[in-house]
Formats: C-alpha cells, sequence, structure tokens
C-alpha cells in the first residue's frame, strides 16, 4: 500500500541519505525575511506544481495527436516521397498497426516518464507495479470489466444521437488483416500496447502523483483527465466513468496490474467484436454480443454486493495534506496549465460541431 509517509519520505532524502521527518507537512508556514513576515500556503503551492506535472504531458498528447503526420510529411518531403503514396502505405493494416504502436508509446511513455521524473518520486512507487495486494482482486476485475461493457453501451447508444444532427464520430483505420500475423499485431497494437502505455500514464504516473492529496482526489481528478484525453463528446462523459472505476480498482488492489487487465479485457473484447461482425451474421452477432455484456453486467453486479461486505470498501487515505477538499479541487483546476488543458481537449471535441 502506498501509504502517506511512503510518499512523502521518498521525495524528501537529505544529501547523505537519510531521510527528512515523515510529519504531515504544514499546510502554511510563516516565516521571516528582512523584518516582515512573509505567509506561504504549501498546500495550494504544492497543488499547483502537481498540476503543472501532470497537465503538461497532456498537452504534449494533444499536440502529437495532432501534429505527427505534418512532421512526418515535412521530414519525408526532404527525400522526394510523395505524401499520397505514404498515406496509402500507411493505411495499410500491418504499417497501420506499426504507427499506433509507435504513437502510443511516443504520447503516454516519454512525456509521462519524465513528468513522474519532475516529482522527486521513484517512478516504481508512482506506477505501483506491484502484486496486487488485495484477497478481492479477481472481484475487482469483474467490476472494472463490467464497467467497461456498461460504459461501451452508452458510447454506443450516445453515438447514435450525434449521428442525428450530423455529428460522426467514427475514425476508419482500414480494412483488418485476417491473417494469423495481421491478427497477432492488431492484438498488440490496439489492446496490449494501450493498456500498458494508457495505464502508465493515467493510473500510474497522474494518479500516483497525486495520492499524497488524498486517494479520493487522485481518483476522481485522473478520471477527469482521462475522460478530457479522448477527445469528444462521445467518448469523454463515458471514459470518465471507466476512469472511476479503474481508479477505484488501482487504489483498492494498490497495483496498476488489474487495470492493465481491465484495459486489455476490454480492447480485446471490441476488437474481437469488429472481426466478428465482418464473419456473422448480423443477427447472430448482436445475440452473441447482447449476452456477453449481459453476463458481464450481472456478474458485476454480484461482485459488488460481495465487495460490499468489506466494511472499508468505500474508505479512502486523505494524503499528507490537511486541506479541505473544495480547496485541492479550486488550486488544481485554477492552473493556468490545466486551464489551458480545458481549453485545448474541449476546443477540440467542438471542432466536431463545426
Amino acid at each position: 500500500m502506498l501509504q502517506n509517509n511512503e510518499t512523502y519520505n521518498s521525495e524528501n532524502n537529505d544529501n547523505n541519505g537519510g531521510t527528512v521527518s515523515n510529519s504531515v507537512p504544514p499546510v502554511n508556514e510563516t516565516f521571516n525575511y528582512g523584518g516582515n513576515n512573509f505567509f506561504v500556503d504549501i498546500g495550494k503551492k504544492d497543488i499547483q506544481k502537481f498540476a503543472v506535472i501532470t497537465g503538461l504531458p497532456l498537452i504534449i498528447v494533444l499536440l502529437i495527436s495532432n501534429y505527427w503526420s505534418r512532421v512526418l510529411f515535412f521530414f519525408t518531403g526532404f527525400f522526394g516521397v510523395d505524401n499520397n503514396n505514404l498515406v496509402e502505405i500507411l493505411r495499410t493494416p500491418v504499417f497501420a498497426s506499426v504507427l499506433q504502436i509507435v504513437l502510443s508509446m511516443l504520447m503516454f511513455l516519454v512525456p509521462f516518464y519524465f513528468a513522474g521524473r519532475c516529482t522527486k518520486t521513484r517512478i516504481s512507487v508512482l506506477t505501483s507495479f506491484e502484486k496486487p495486494k488485495s484477497n478481492n482482486n479477481f472481484l475487482y476485475f469483474v467490476i472494472g470489466f463490467s464497467f467497461c461493457m456498461f460504459s461501451n453501451i452508452l458510447v454506443a447508444l450516445a453515438g447514435e444521437f450525434f449521428s442525428r444532427f450530423g455529428v460522426d464520430y467514427s475514425v476508419n483505420f482500414g480494412e483488418n488483416d485476417t491473417s494469423v500475423y495481421g491478427i497477432v499485431l492488431a492484438v498488440v497494437s490496439t489492446a496490449v500496447v494501450p493498456a500498458l502505455v494508457e495505464e502508465f500514464a493515467c493510473r500510474g504516473i497522474v494518479l500516483g502523483s497525486l495520492l499524497r492529496f488524498g486517494e479520493g482526489f487522485a481518483v476522481l481528478v485522473s478520471a477527469i483527465l482521462f475522460g478530457l484525453m479522448h477527445g469528444n463528446f462521445e467518448q469523454m462523459p463515458f471514459a470518465f466513468l471507466v476512469g472511476l472505476a479503474l481508479g477505484f480498482v488501482r487504489v483498492k488492489t494498490k497495483s496498476i496490474w488489474i487495470c492493465i487487465l481491465i484495459h486489455f479485457s476490454n480492447n480485446i473484447f471490441s476488437l474481437a467484436s469488429d472481426y466478428l461482425s465482418k464473419i456473422l451474421p448480423s443477427q447472430i452477432n448482436y445475440i452473441c454480443y447482447t449476452s456477453f455484456v449481459l453476463i458481464f453486467l450481472l456478474a458485476g453486479i454480484v461482485s459488488w454486493l460481495f465487495l460490499e461486505k468489506d466494511k472499508d470498501i468505500f474508505s479512502f487515505d486523505n494524503g499528507n495534506y490537511d486541506i479541505k477538499s473544495a480547496n485541492k479541487y479550486k488550486w488544481y483546476f485554477s492552473s493556468p496549465v490545466i486551464i489551458v488543458t480545458l481549453i485545448l481537449y474541449l476546443s477540440k471535441a467542438f471542432k466536431y460541431f463545426v
């Protein structure tokens, strides 16, 4: 478990290898300089520092997703490569899968890794790639996966709603390669890599960095950023709900592995549904899809009933700082970096209506 003093001590080591006192840091301090007393709001200062650390990577993610193609075409232009031919190559299943792997790693590993280093806390502490420490790991998995199934239904309904107003959020990734090699590559690019790198970024670096301010705060903020990251109004609300569920699982299991497994299972289910929709009659495919979703929704409800017997299921650590919850959110979301992040992602979402 990521205890309060573990997080605090991990970033407060003196030069001789000793550890600074693990007492709870004060919310504010008064110090004297030149005969004048200055009031310093330690809680606000620290929260806004971590707002910068967790917000900047999201801006970088948006920049990469929007401008990677322009950068690629700019450099390939020096070698006389025709852009139209390059687009056709990138749309082939193999190149599309490889490109997706590269972009996923570039967007979620590099910026978030350096963000984690800026916290002065070990990456292994933030991400918690440890064995889950709960006795109810299977129940947490079922609940998380069933929550994803529920959200997928809501996303489909939202897609139909927006389509009535001429807003189409669907993206054409080209035809799927049905060969064994193509299927394996598709699994790696759409299920394995995204589950690893996105959970590393969102439930690892972001949530792990914010745990010092309280588990509930970390779960809610990381879920908001996770929803925002999806960039359209069809997915944002439901990605937020999935982010809440995954954050809850991360906090209760004290590990990121169950979250990765849930994320992977959801992606592999979507991929399998896509392949089966092309080889099965539509009615049979609908029956199979609906039956699978209903089974896991029911399993999720049953698992939740079992977990409710745990009296600590809804208890959360308040972190190292004795700060009112309202102030935590006010200070975090009033950070200029977070404000810019919100504006950029919401602007992207509104562009679909233009």
